[in-house]
């Protein structure tokens, strides 16, 4: 089985290429069946290549859409594929509504995959992803943060360590794998 990349994107740019492109989506994912037989259903990344015009036995596109909204000036929505994020498929959509930039934040832990590609943060300003679990709750999800220094304050307030460095946040991780824990702070990386 796969690993799962979560991707969140937010799409800007010409209002005709967003109506066009989210009727498209919103289209595809009402359907009785899906355009094109598959294993996810209606919202396969395959379904709206094809829709396109697109072969997509010639896209990477082994995942599906979800949470589609027109909010204001923009599309939001999130895939989950199938180790990364759904580059080919975006590609297409770019080829075909080139006035629409799109924006994401992707997340596959298993592989160790923390990619955005909003340098300047309009969407997404954060830079870092926390994965705490506390021996004695075993729920956990991810935190994200603007900087390091913003992670270090929210493990220092969740845990009553006092963390401020990477050197003390180590000693901290390893202690608390012995106690039944897990503590991961992830930088995304900016492509």
């Amino acid at each position: 089985m796969a690993n799962y990349c979560d991707t969140s994107y937010v799409v800007e740019g010409n209002k005709e290429e967003l109506d066009n492109l989210y009727n498209t989506m919103y289209k595809l994912q009402n359907m009785e069946k899906p355009l094109v037989e598959n294993g996810f259903g209606t919202t396969w990344l395959g379904c709206l290549i094809a829709e396109l015009g697109g072969r997509f036995e010639d896209y990477y596109c082994k995942g599906e859409w979800a949470c589609l909204e027109r909010l204001e000036d923009t599309i939001r929505f999130s895939t989950e594929s199938a180790w990364q994020p759904p580059f080919d498929t975006i590609g297409l959509l770019q080829e075909k509504f080139p006035s629409l930039s799109f924006y994401f934040i992707a997340e596959e832990p298993g592989c160790e995959v923390f990619l955005k590609n909003d340098k300047e943060g309009k969407y997404f300003p954060e830079n870092y992803l926390l994965f705490l679990v506390l021996p004695d709750n075993r729920e956990g999800d991810g935190v994200r943060f603007q900087s390091k220094a913003d992670a270090y304050r929210y493990i220092s307030e969740k845990t009553g360590q006092c963390i401020s460095s990477d050197e003390e946040l180590n000693i901290y991780q390893k202690d608390l794998r012995v106690k039944g824990g897990i503590c991961y702070l992830y930088q995304y990386e900016c492509i």
